[in-house]
């Protein structure tokens, strides 16, 4: 091996070997970068002007874009003459103390500010210094922050970034004589948040030789109001050779006027000349400090929300401010009012919106998405789930990411049309992973949506910060982050489907008896047991011994009632895990239950009983149940693969009702009817047992059953019997033997008067 291999051997097996050591100060914070908005900074602490890409990416105004290129040392040379930028043509190639100088050394490994310096190659980068004596070229490697050597013949390809400017780099601290002072230390750090007296300490350490009549002297121009200084100037005095020395300087910091504050100071002894700072390429010293708080979004800001082409969509906005101050929210589309940005689009697809608010001094910005859906229809909106599969199972171990099965596909699309369900996008496009089994958040999020599409669930428990849900275990190459489900899991506590949001684990798999819990109370399921009329033992599961609880076992027997999950008589598997497609399949029937607003009576009058209105009869009086007031039934359309949504324009054609009187045991209609029957042939209501003594309240319930899903609702409707009483003395007309003088009642001693 000649010796310029070996050399170049050598410097790399030395810079592989210090990755592991490195500062953890930030030596180039963003404070240092003066940004000139056209993709150039100039690096304060060395006066130095840097084309903010690599060579072979492009500025496009507020990133880098594109791959950066490699070049010979040769070819980056001549690059460098010919280069133009920024109305600038005197760019060169850095030498190497130049290029050190932008060694971000806290960020290892990557060891370059990538905030300035944006899409950078942790890799190695070309400066102009020569190695004359082994024909080769330093560099430096941004990976682990050191200089290397390089062959400078073509086989070295490396990248490059260019500079302009210059002046003398013996003040770097990395190489050279030191000079007399040296900054060492200093109180409230570049970037400290500071409102109200404070003190400003700089610590310096003189070098060999005396200084007499030192002082500090603010820079002309160079300090911003609001920070409270009075000082024209800081004695210091005479200062021993190589003794250290403060610089100490009161200040009061104000709230108001700009964010981020500086003063710049330099020293000069007594003839007035200015002391030379050794590590301070301009000889300056500052004080840099934030006197405000910018807002931010809450960690618990969802990013995303979905709607249809033309519906209006509304998404919590969640912000706060650590100075207190009163923030304004503003949106690039749609509105914001009272925290509740709102808002449509016409047009299907992702939209972006970005929420910026302010509070009068600093702004922060954050997109949200907005995912619109085809309002009439949808079709293969995930690569793994399609109306033709040939899957005809499900295997959540073996087969996670597996196509699924064509018979999900109708109730995952509508879900999609509605706005429920979730969704993975990665490189091979958006999938809902139908076969994997549901964790217990996904679940969460896909029945509360269905629920707030279906019934109007408000999310309005105050929310608070659940650690439980970000899990980051290192060791065990764990990294979740469920900190999306807040809402979701705080609204899950107050309805009693988790015991406490604190404790819950979102990554938990969703069982049936779990999902049972869920569907009850969100669809709030009480079961009619006068709707089995009798027939009590088909209410029932073979599986009992198999529930962990009665309550789990009688919310297993309200879903399979009401269509939602199981059938009555067959076994439940309460513990059976759920896939993401079951979940679906559930949050899908959640949409289509029926619905309606109140019944329709014929034969009954308004009458006051216990201080309110009802609809009434005289006991021994009969009255109609004739139809509902404002039923609706959705149903799930699918044509060719294009899953669409309809309301349905005749619901009374689709539903099928039962008319049910509450504690008599008793199936008025004791088959299912259609709605529509009930106009021509109206389901009679008889009043006369059991006998009343005074006017009361009775329950009617009707059964509505979707005709295409299967599932059921209930519809309450109270009446009053009334007692009859002409007299009103409060005794039956049929037992009074003075039915119309309220002076008599009854014959106490049967004599007849």
């Amino acid at each position: 091996m000649n010796l310029r291999n070996l050399l170049f051997a050598l410097a790399v097996c030395l810079s592989l070997a210090s990755y592991s050591v490195h500062a953890v100060t930030c030596t180039n914070p963003n404070v240092d970068y003066t940004d000139h908005g056209d993709g150039t900074v100039t690096h304060v602490p060395t006066g130095l002007m840097w084309k903010r890409c690599s060579e072979g990416q492009s500025w496009n105004g507020s990133t880098c874009t594109g791959t950066a290129s490699t070049y010979t040392w040769a070819q980056a040379l001549t690059l460098a003459g010919a280069s133009s930028f920024a109305g600038q043509s005197d760019w060169r190639l850095p030498n190497i103390k130049e290029l050190h100088s932008l060694v971000e050394e806290c960020n290892a490994p990557g060891t370059i500010n990538s905030s300035v310096f944006p899409f950078t190659p942790s890799s190695y980068y070309l400066s102009a210094s020569p190695i004359l004596r082994v024909n080769a070229v330093w560099g430096v490697d941004f990976y682990g922050g050191n200089d290397v050597s390089s062959p400078r013949g073509s086989v070295n390809i490396t990248y490059v970034r260019l500079v302009r400017g210059g002046q003398s780099f013996d003040n770097l601290g990395i190489s050279g004589t030191p000079a007399s002072v040296k900054f060492t230390s200093e109180s409230l750090a570049d970037g400290t948040y500071q409102v109200g007296a404070a003190t400003k300490a700089w610590t310096f350490a003189n070098g060999a030789t005396a200084l007499t009549g030192l002082k500090a002297v603010p820079v002309i121009g160079k300090t911003d109001a609001g920070l409270g200084i009075i000082a024209a100037e800081i004695l210091v005095g005479n200062v021993a050779a190589n003794a250290s020395f403060t610089v100490s300087l009161p200040i009061v910091p104000t709230h108001a006027g700009a964010a981020l504050k500086a003063s710049y100071w330099k020293l000069v002894d007594g003839t007035g000349a200015d002391v030379k700072i050794s590590n301070s390429s301009t000889g300056q010293f500052w004080l840099k400090l934030r006197t405000n708080t910018a807002p931010v979004f809450s960690a618990l800001q969802l990013d995303s929300v979905g709607a249809k082409a033309g519906q209006a969509v509304s998404l919590p906005i969640l912000t706060r401010d650590g100075d207190g101050d009163a923030l304004t929210v503003t949106a690039s589309a749609g509105s914001v009012l009272n925290g509740l940005w709102s808002g449509s689009f016409a047009t299907p697809g992702v939209q972006p919106v970005t929420i910026t608010v302010s509070d009068g001094i600093e702004t922060t910005s954050k997109i949200i998405y907005v995912v619109v859906r085809d309002a009439v229809g949808t079709a293969r909106s995930f690569t793994d789930v399609a109306p033709d599969s040939l899957a005809t199972a499900c295997d959540p171990v073996g087969n996670p990411g597996g196509l699924g099965l064509a018979s999900d596909y109708a109730d995952i699309e509508y879900l999609y049309l509605r706005g429920v369900v979730m969704g993975v996008t990665n490189g091979a496009g958006r999938k809902f992973e139908p076969c994997r089994y549901a964790t217990q958040a996904e679940a969460l999020k896909m029945l509360m949506e269905a629920a707030r599409n279906a019934t109007g669930l408000v999310f309005d428990e105050p929310l608070r910060p659940l650690n439980n849900l970000v899990v980051e275990d290192p060791a065990a190459g764990i990294f979740v982050n469920d900190s999306w489900a807040v809402p979701y899991v705080l609204k899950a506590e107050t309805l009693g489907i988790i015991p406490a949001a604190d404790t819950f684990a979102p990554e938990a798999r969703a069982t049936r008896a779990w999902l049972a819990r869920a569907v009850t109370r969100l669809q709030s399921l009480i079961v009619p047991i006068d709707a089995f009329a009798g027939a009590a033992t088909t209410y029932q599961f073979p599986d009992q011994a198999s529930f962990a609880n009665a309550q789990d076992y009688n919310d297993a027997l309200a879903t399979a009632f009401f269509g939602y999950m199981g059938t009555l008589a067959s076994a439940f598997n309460p513990a059976n895990a759920m896939t993401r497609a079951d979940v679906a399949r559930v949050a899908s029937r959640m949409l289509r239950a029926p619905r309606a607003d109140d019944v329709v009576l014929v034969g009954t009058t308004p009458a006051s009983v216990a201080g309110r209105s009802f609809p009434s009869v005289m006991q021994g009086a009969n009255f109609q149940v004739s139809g509902m007031v404002n039923l609706v039934s959705d149903r799930i359309l699918s044509v060719a693969g294009i899953v669409k949504e309809d309301w349905i324009s005749t619901p009374a054609s689709h539903v099928k009702a039962s008319v049910i009187k509450v504690g008599q045991g008793v199936v008025v209609n004791g088959a299912n009817i259609l709605v529509q029957a009930l106009t021509a042939a109206p389901v009679t209501v008889d009043t006369a047992t059991p006998l009343v003594n005074v006017s009361e309240i009775r329950n009617l319930l009707v059964l509505l059953e979707d005709v295409d899903s299967g599932v059921r609702a209930v519809v309450r409707k109270d009446y009053a019997v009334l007692l009859p009483d002409r007299d009103g003395d409060g005794v039956r007309d049929s037992l009074d033997l003075w039915p119309d003088n309220p002076l008599f009642s009854t014959d106490a001693n049967g004599n007849g008067i």
